[in-house]
């Protein structure tokens, strides 16, 4: 993908453009590009988008902005979220003003030299351009960036014309410096260059003639004479100076003088990495003034660091003609110790002629030495395998002249000016192309999924590749599954990933000596998350250390990429580095050790998600005891956003921990942190992870003797996810079996909170009269046991059901309290859901202003908590009064941006909002709209075996089918929500099979 701001903005792929329609899009692509992969702060891109006038959710905006490019872009990495900022992650040489600057350097470097590749070179940038930079960016345009590529441009166009000039191509040069000076009329530069390139074309007078116009123009525009330069250059025309006439023939090229090459040979194998590549080129076709340009590549072991270092180091050969030098520095090696700088010189030096008479004993000396006897040369230096920046600040040269590449397995930060590069696993295509090279695969022997298999194994680390790829070539009749099933069977797969001199598991060992012990038992411990990441304080408990103690540690694995740091500031790891840390966790931990650190991480996890749902819902979830922690990890929340941010942070490595605390049978160990976490669950569209997760740990808790507590707690929240998915029947069921647990326990609170959920229940199954009765009986518990949160709710579940008994006017009374008690309660959450419910009661009763009304309040609500769920529900809301009054245009706004809102999360809440919009997308005409919406609903809910959203969805379209005038799918579509109406709300379930009987009349009818 290729992007264009040298000129209107432009991406382009191999199979045509991407058009960004949104203004703000694209003036937020603009600024990403024109940083050239640098970061810039959400902040710093607000003020520039916006100019001061920004929305106030703005970071949300920006957000939502910054999510769509993603999609457009079809990768959602090539805007990454790294180093406190945003950044466009594309190779520099896709962007076309970096690319420009690129070729522009190197002309520079070449000017001398070679005169014709300069030329070639700036031919070639001034090519990339297609008018004024950014031209079609209105709002938010870098502008200071568009006035400084135009200045490089001018500059550029001088430098062309000073070198055609040069090679004696004047003729050519005429109608290009005449366009260019209608441009710039007041550049004199570019007037003499027309000036002489007319007089060498035999036009004297033209030449003089270009002259006066200037002049006349330079005394009558700005009252001022042309410069000295220009009025010499008119004098000389005028004698007819024999000096000005055209070269002859260019300058002879020096010939290069004798060079060390002592560059590895390349591997033949070598694929992919061409973003890297392309990083280390750029960096060196920008030059650095006053200074050398350095590259420290860094990463894992086995990333192949050395590998990209010489493929790009013969890459840049030609451009350093006086030779390559490279050094292995032994870092990181099983059986060296690392080389001492002041080795290093002394080899270095030697490398360039000098005799060990005129070696300086002293390490300044001879840095200094090797700097004077570079001087000027251009020469390229491979610094590889360093183990820090003291190691190899002593070998940096002085000279622009130079260029260094530098290896390491730590990111040597401390090297000023350095560029940086880290570089990870291989993308599964391209390591799957290294493997079969390696392998000397080809043709029928190619099994595509057998090869994928074993780079999936090998987490497309490159040494693992080559070694499981030596293991094919040693053995050309196995079959390369048999290999896949080596690796994924045995416990030890790193046994098999270990071949001669090479070895996964001693080059991850050589990284692990060189660490203190707390950071070794820090790695060690970590193989017992067994999620994705983890933050600092859940790895403080695990270790039992400080916060601080903690995060030096992982800092210390990160260095040497035993660890890496996510762009969200947590951590995670290689699945190769996984099993090496499982493996050394068997041999140097104790079982009992082992116990007590996994205790530790739940209890941190458990305690945290305790507070964070007592912040959420103003109610601490139901357990036998309030969890403790060691006050060293304790982490407060002052409010809901940063309850819930937490939730958000750790919410992957929770459901990990939970789903391996359930593969293990530790259903014990696990249901306190999922009753907790379930709060937060049911929040954000988690019901199916949720409902199967609770499922498995109530199977396991049912039969467990003195687990009453827990499978209460499990039953209930498992029926709870079958009420959302339709389940009505295991619903009640489980509902009843928990009932029974709490009643035999003697618990109120636990039976209080399962009565409310009958009573919701109740109120799905249409026995409006029970859900009523239980819900009173709720909320009379509740009153006594003080517990507000499941007294506010038992309110707004009576209230609902009052609404569907007709009971219009107290069903507001009952959400009323319901309101006012969250509100009480600080849960805003709660509040306005109680405000949405009472918009639809008021719509129901004729209402559309009061409806209106609360719904509004409820958006502002939401938006002051920046909460999803409420804008959707008030934006659905609203669509419905608007629809309900006619007014189909403001209904359609309303509802595409509840399903735009709720598209992030997706789930029942987007599948039901694009049910709604598709409904409202026909009655107001749109049926292409309208079909698009209802198909893509279905779509969702099928695999996600949701059948209340499914049974809504197809009505809807049944009901599209019809208003189509095609009965026919009218008839087969109902049908298939008819087999699921039992998922439906008792109203809707009741109307289908009259709009099925209407649909079948039709078809009849159709058919005569």
């Amino acid at each position: 993908m290729q992007f264009g701001i040298l000129g209107p903005l432009e991406i382009r792929t191999e199979t045509g453009t991407v058009d960004v329609a949104a203004a703000k899009q694209r003036s937020l692509l603009a600024v990403l590009i024109s940083r050239a992969g640098d970061p810039i702060t959400a902040d710093g891109l607000i003020e520039r988008v916006w100019h001061g006038d920004a929305p106030k959710a703005a970071r949300k905006a920006l957000a939502w902005h910054i999510l769509q490019l993603r999609n457009l872009l079809g990768d959602r990495d090539l805007i990454r979220f790294a180093g406190g900022g945003y950044r466009l992650t594309a190779a520099p040489g896709r962007l076309d003003h970096v690319r420009f600057a690129t070729l522009s350097a190197e002309a520079e470097s070449l000017t001398e030299t070679h005169p014709e590749q300069a030329l070639s070179r700036l031919d070639e940038a001034l090519a990339l351009w297609r008018g004024e930079p950014y031209s079609d960016i209105v709002e938010g345009s870098p502008r200071e960036h568009a006035a400084r590529l135009l200045e490089q441009r001018l500059h550029v166009v001088e430098r062309q014309a000073a070198l055609r000039l040069r090679l004696g191509r004047h003729a050519e040069l005429v109608p290009r410096l005449t366009g260019w000076l209608a441009e710039y009329p007041f550049q004199e530069s570019l007037r003499g260059h027309l000036m002489l390139a007319l007089y060498r074309s035999g036009r004297q007078a033209d030449a003089l003639e270009v002259y006066r116009e200037g002049r006349r123009r330079s005394t009558t525009e700005l009252g001022l004479e042309p410069g000295a330069a220009l009025r010499e250059l008119e004098r000389r025309i005028l004698g007819a100076d024999p000096l000005l006439d055209p070269p002859e023939r260019t300058e002879p090229v020096a010939a290069a003088p004798p060079r060390p090459a002592q560059l590895p040979s390349d591997t033949g194998a070598f694929t992919g990495r061409d973003a890297e590549l392309a990083v280390i080129a750029e960096a060196f076709g920008r030059p650095r003034p006053g200074g050398t340009v350095v590259v420290a590549v860094d990463g894992m072991a086995g990333a192949g660091k050395t590998t990209v270092a010489l493929k790009a180091a013969h890459g840049l050969a030609d451009r350093f003609g006086d030779g390559q030098l490279f050094i292995d520095l032994h870092g990181f090696s099983p059986t060296s110790r690392p080389v001492s700088p002041e080795q290093a010189l002394e080899r270095l030096l030697r490398s360039l002629g000098v005799s060990s008479a005129a070696m300086p004993a002293d390490v300044d000396d001879k840095a200094a030495l090797w700097r004077s006897t570079l001087g000027d040369r251009r020469i390229l230096v491979l610094l590889d395998n360093a183990v820090d920046e003291r190691q190899v600040r002593p070998l940096l040269p002085g000279s622009p002249a130079q260029g260094v590449l530098i290896t390491s397995r730590r990111r040597l930060a401390g090297l000023d000016d350095a560029r940086l590069l880290s570089i990870g696993a291989l993308p599964e295509p391209e390591a799957s192309r290294m493997f079969v090279a390696c392998a000397g695969l080809h043709g029928e022997s190619v099994d595509p999924d057998a090869v994928r298999a074993v780079v999936t194994v090998c987490g497309g680390l490159p040494l693992a590749l080559r070694i499981a790829a030596a293991r094919v070539r040693r053995n050309p009749h196995r079959d390369v599954g048999v290999l896949v099933e080596r690796l994924s069977r045995r416990h030890d797969a790193l046994a098999e990933l270990d071949l001669g001199d090479r070895s996964v598991s001693a080059a991850f060992q050589v990284s692990y000596d060189e660490l203190p012990e707390t950071a070794r038992r820090v790695l060690r411990l970590t193989a017992l998350l067994p999620g994705a990441g983890f933050g600092t304080e859940v790895v403080a408990a695990l270790a039992d250390l400080s916060v601080d103690e903690a995060a030096r540690s992982l800092d210390t694995l990160t260095d040497v990429h035993l660890l890496e740091q996510r762009d969200d500031g947590r951590y995670g790891r290689h699945d190769l580095i996984g099993r090496f840390a499982r493996l050394l966790l068997d041999r140097l931990e104790s079982p009992e050790a082992r116990e007590a650190a996994l205790g530790r991480a739940i209890g941190h996890h458990l305690f945290h998600a305790h507070e964070a749902v007592t912040m959420i819902y103003g109610q601490p979830p139901h357990l036998p005891e309030p969890p403790r922690i060691d006050p060293r990890w304790r982490r407060d929340f002052p409010d809901t956003d940063a309850a819930i941010r937490w939730c958000e942070r750790e919410e992957a490595d929770v459901l990990a921990l939970l789903e391996g605390l359930a593969d293990s049978g530790r259903a014990r160990d696990a249901w306190p942190l999922a009753a907790c976490f379930a709060g937060y669950m049911f929040l954000y569209e988690y019901r199916r992870v949720l409902h199967d997760l609770a499922s498995r740990l109530t199977e396991s808790l049912r039969g467990d003797e003195g687990a009453d507590f827990g499978f209460a707690s499990m039953a209930r929240i498992t029926g709870i996810c079958k009420v959302l998915r339709g389940d009505r029947r295991e619903a009640a069921d489980l509902f009843e079996a928990a009932l029974r647990r709490w009643r035999h326990l003697g618990d109120p609170v636990g039976e209080a909170s399962v009565l409310g959920n009958l009573g919701v229940l109740c109120h799905e199954l249409g026995e409006f009269d029970r859900a009523v009765r239980l819900q009173r009986e709720t909320i009379d518990l509740a009153r006594r046991l003080d517990q507000p949160k499941t007294l506010a709710s038992a309110h707004s579940h009576l209230g609902k059901a009052l609404w569907l008994l007709g009971d219009l006017t107290e069903a507001v009374r009952q959400l009323r309290i319901a309101h006012d008690v969250f509100t009480g309660l600080g849960v805003r959450i709660g509040a306005l859901a109680a405000l949405n419910d009472m918009g639809a009661v008021y719509l129901a009763a004729g209402d559309p202003d009061e409806a209106a009304g609360c719904h509004r309040a409820a958006m502002r609500l939401a938006e002051q908590d920046d909460e999803v769920t409420g804008r959707v529900t008030a934006h659905l809301g609203l669509g419905r009064v608007h629809r309900a009054t006619g007014r189909h245009t403001e209904a359609v706004v309303h509802h595409r941006r509840a399903a735009e809102l709720s598209a992030v999360g997706g789930g029942a809440m987007h599948i039901g909002s694009l049910v709604e919009l598709g409904v409202t997308e026909r009655e107001a005409g749109d049926m292409s709209g309208s079909l698009r919406r209802l198909t893509e609903a279905i779509a969702l809910a099928e695999p996600a075996g949701d059948h209340a959203s499914l049974a809504k969805a197809l009505r809807a379209l049944g009901h599209w089918h019809l208003a189509h005038g095609d009965p026919d799918s009218a008839v087969v579509t109902l049908e298939r929500a008819a087999s699921l109406r039992e998922a439906l709300p008792p109203k809707d379930a009741a109307a289908i099979p009259a709009e099925l009987a209407d649909a079948r009349r039709a078809q009849s009818e159709g058919n005569r």
